[in-house]
């Protein structure tokens, strides 16, 4: 373990912390790297990570999608994101309450909450690019630019809310999550999935995929201690971690032996069987490329 260092100081926690990664970050799109070092520091109690110096990142501007995706238009977030969605839908499929009103903080184009059209009665759409608002209005959704603005109209009425890769965003994760709870009715549920701290490919391949697994627009990483910790300090319930393995064992080979990211690409021998099983070893290990908290407002 590297030597404990007093500053900065945990943002949330205020508590001392360890510095867990030093060196250049992906900037943008796969392969794109900083031109200059930055620092994850890890708290000592809490399990939290963060960047630092943080970035500042203008979520709601045409310039941050192009920083991620070819281009704004929501085709082109349907292409990249609906294969994703599917998997992902998987985790929150619990979480629909039928003739419900559903919410997903950080929707993008929708791929997931479309997904869900039809089983709840209102689907809430929380998406700061308004560039996509006319496309979800178009598929039923009601659109707003944040949690603040919907919760003037749905403070306390929304049976299930979830957000998918969207607090590791966040400059406050605390905030964020107090924000959801405000939007949830009493007893309502939710669930909250990130990148995992704890991801396999951090361990066996550090040199490689940790240049490419930290970048600046992400702020924040967690493992399911952490994630657990910054749930509770919003005075919600956690009920249950569990991981979401999101990527094949042609992924993991392709790391090992290339040390890059080859997408889909298929590695010789590995069938949709190896994959599937793969996948439920690392969630059992929680060394899953994505670590997911369920929890409830008291």
């Amino acid at each position: 373990m590297k030597k404990a260092v007093n500053n900065p100081k945990h943002p949330c926690f205020n508590e001392p912390v360890n510095r867990i990664y030093h060196g250049q970050i992906r900037a943008g799109q796969p392969g794109q790297l900083t031109t200059k070092n930055y620092s994850v520091f890890q708290g000592l109690d809490s399990g939290s990570a963060f960047l630092h110096p943080m970035v500042k990142t203008v979520y709601d501007s045409e310039a941050y999608r192009l920083q991620v995706n070819p281009d704004a238009a929501a085709e082109t977030y349907f292409k990249l994101h609906d294969p994703m969605a599917r998997r992902h839908f998987s985790a929150i499929n619990g979480h629909l309450v039928r003739n419900g009103v559903v919410a997903d903080i950080g929707c993008g184009g929708g791929s997931v909450l479309d997904l869900a059209h039809g089983h709840s009665a209102t689907s809430i759409a929380i998406e700061p690019f308004r560039g996509f608002h006319t496309s979800l209005r178009e598929r039923k959704h009601l659109a707003y630019g944040s949690a603040e603005e919907a919760s003037v109209e749905w403070r306390g009425r929304v049976n299930s809310i979830w957000s998918l890769h969207v607090i590791e965003h966040v400059a406050d994760p605390i905030a964020f999550m107090n924000s959801l709870s405000e939007l949830l009715q009493p007893g309502g549920r939710g669930l909250i999935l990130t990148p995992n701290l704890d991801d396999i490919l951090l361990s066996t391949c550090e040199q490689t995929y940790s240049p490419f697994w930290f970048r600046t627009v992400h702020l924040w990483y967690f493992n399911g201690l952490g994630l657990s910790r910054i749930v509770e300090a919003a005075g919600l319930k956690v009920e249950r971690i569990r991981y979401v393995h999101e990527y094949g064992m042609s992924n993991y080979q392709h790391w090992i032996a290339e040390g890059k990211p080859r997408g889909e690409t298929p590695w010789a021998g590995v069938t949709a069987n190896m994959d599937a099983e793969w996948g439920r070893f690392l969630e059992s290990q929680g060394k899953a490329s994505s670590v997911a908290i369920e929890f409830r407002k008291p």
